[in-house]
Order: structure tokens, then sequence, then C-alpha cells
């Protein structure tokens, strides 16, 4: 409902059959994905790709010079996954078009088992050719996310199911770079408490299966999965705290993942004190085998043992990490090879270890 409407014209407005400023105060909206995937905004459809009798609603919204809503609640409802409806109170929204462009400002207070305030923001740019300006699969730039005091065991059931956070307290932001209504970078910065994060090494080989990714199917397989030691495919790995920087890049060619001053303190409190590192993985492709180059600063043996446990690694390395018990400080190490972990062939590494122990 739309209990009060304001609208300010102006001659130039009217001459592209547009208002230069609405205001809506105090508007309950609900937005709706439907159990066909189709979203929806107020009762107006999302355009898809090949879709364009579902474009009017949205592109007359995006064609608008600025939009305000200003102290409303918001009802996601997401048949699609059978979660029940959820509320957002306090919502003001601020959406500006110039031009190509599409930016807009969320603030709104989320159910208070979620946490504080939550805040959105994004900068979109439609390509010049686009015919609808409310088609968001044309769109290409940044999405910003901020939760602050955050619990995500009651948010979990809501977040896509590749996130994978189970429970947790504490703040985050995150990034997210989009190109073509695809996502290509994710950033994010996370201060945690009392972690828990789903592991499925099931998911993660049918979703490369589903890519034609074989490196990484056979990198959880084979060997990997013999190894009765290893955690179960749905276990929870759980976390004390988990501070730092961390973040990847995907795309049908790979994938690449990194973290920055990332500090850990594992269930049993073991420490990974803030190091620093990179993994780029190349899909194979025909007869050419997968590749993979990595590379770290200021990393704990210990520590990196220990998490090892829960990582997708042969066995044979994780009996000689429990046998052997490393400890010691990776000041800079990298490392490059062709092939799975299980035949891999080609490799070179080079490392600057400090106090190393067995």
């Amino acid at each position: 409902s739309l209990p009060e409407v304001k609208v300010a014209l102006s001659v130039p407005s009217l001459l592209r059959l547009r208002a230069e400023q609405i205001v809506i105060v105090a508007p309950q909206l609900l937005v709706q994905r439907a159990a066909d995937g189709q979203w929806r905004v107020a009762g107006l459809a999302l355009a898809t790709a090949g879709d364009s009798s579902a474009n009017d609603g949205a592109d007359w919204l995006f064609r608008q010079r600025e939009v305000l809503l200003q102290s409303g609640s918001v009802v996601w409802d997401d048949q699609l996954r059978g979660l029940p409806p959820v509320t957002f109170a306090d919502v003001n929204i601020l959406l500006r078009n110039p031009g190509l462009r599409h930016e807009w400002q969320i603030h709104a207070r989320p159910p208070a088992d979620w946490g504080d305030v939550l805040e959105l923001r994004g900068r979109m740019r439609q390509p010049i050719w686009a015919l609808h300006d409310g088609n968001w699969k044309h769109w290409s730039g940044q999405l910003y996310a901020e939760a602050r005091q955050l619990n995500a065991a009651a948010m979990a059931p809501y977040l896509p199911p590749s996130v994978g956070l189970q429970q947790g307290m504490g703040t985050a932001r995150v990034w997210l770079d989009v190109e073509r209504g695809q996502w290509k970078n994710v950033t994010a910065d996370i201060a945690l408490r009392d972690v828990g994060v789903r592991r499925s090494l099931q998911g993660l080989r049918d979703k490369q299966a589903g890519e034609g990714a074989n490196a990484v199917a056979a990198h959880t397989s084979g060997k990997a999965a013999e190894d009765t030691a290893k955690p179960a495919q749905d276990s929870v790995l759980l976390l004390r705290s988990v501070q730092g920087r961390l973040g990847g890049q995907a795309d049908e060619r790979g994938f690449r993942l990194f973290t920055d001053k990332l500090a850990v303190e594992s269930a049993s409190g073991q420490h990974w004190p803030g190091g620093s590192a990179k993994l780029n993985h190349v899909y194979a492709q025909g007869s050419r085998p997968s590749e993979t180059e990595a590379s770290a600063q200021s990393l704990d043996i210990a520590s990196l043992a220990e998490l090892a446990r829960w990582l997708p690694v042969p066995a044979e390395l994780r009996q000689w990490l429990a046998s052997n018990r490393p400890a010691g400080l990776i000041r800079s190490a990298s490392a490059h090879w062709r092939g799975d972990t299980d035949e891999v062939k080609d490799w070179r590494a080079k490392a600057e270890v400090s106090h190393l122990a067995f």
C-alpha cells in the first residue's frame, strides 16, 4: 500500500515522460521470488533476458530521475525455496537513475533476532543499446552490503546455499562486482565469533561437473574420498573467531581465491595469525590438464596443518601432517603445478620458512 505519494515535475522531465522526483511515505512493499524464479517488486515483474512483456513496470521505475521511499516496511517472500516471509521495518530507499546509470541506497531494520540495521548500495550502468531500462541482466557495476551485529544462525536459511554460513555473531561488509547481470568478483571484510561453516564436498563436485570442470571433481574424489578420517560431506567447521578480508572470482575458465590479514581461531584454540594467501586454479580443457598457482605470506604452519583436516587434500598428506605435526612460520611461499592432487606433474615450489620443527 502507498499511504502518501508526492510527485515533483519539471518541463524537461515532462518532455522525457518521467518525474523529477517521486516521494513515497510509509509504503508497504512485497518483494517476492515466485516458485518459477520470477522476481516481483510491489507486483512489478523484473525482466528476464527473453521476456519483454514483463518490462513495462520495471522500465518505468528505472526511468524516473529520483525515487525516495521513507519509513516503509518490506516483506521478503521467497516461494522458490519455500521459506516463511520475513519483514524489514524502518526501510528507507533512495533510487537515482541519471542517464544510463542506476544508483540506490537502502537502509532497513531486519527482524530482531537477525541483528542491527542492514545497508545495501548499488551503482550500475546499462549499455546504450539496451532496449529496457529495467532489464538488470544487462547491467554492470558494483553492489555493497553491510550487516552490523548480525546473527548468522537466524539469517542462514535465507542466505544463498553457496555461502555455507550456519552460525556466527559480528559484522560483515561485502563488495560484489557484476558484469551483465553475473557476479565476477566478491570481497568481504568480516569480524565474526562462534562461527559455523557448512562443508559439502558433494555440492562442489556436482557444481563443477555441471560446468565440465573435471579437475575440481577429481580433486575431491579418488584417493581423498577413501580417507575414512575425513569429516562427513555435510559436516560443519566450527571456529571461535574469524577476522580479516577474503574474496574470490569465478568464471568458466577457473576460479581465484584470496585472503588478506585473515586471523582465525579454531574451536580447539589453534590460531592462524593474520596470514595472506592467493590461489588461482584453471580448469582442465580437453587434453590440457588443470593448472594451479598458489602463494602465501606470514602463515603459521601448525595452524595450516590443523586446517587441512577440513580441506579436500589427499589422504597421504593428511596422514603425514597428523604424524609429523609440523610447526613454524612461512614468511613467503609460492607453488605452481599441473594436474590434479592425485596426479600432479610439472610442479615447482619455493618457500622461506623460519623456526621449522616436526
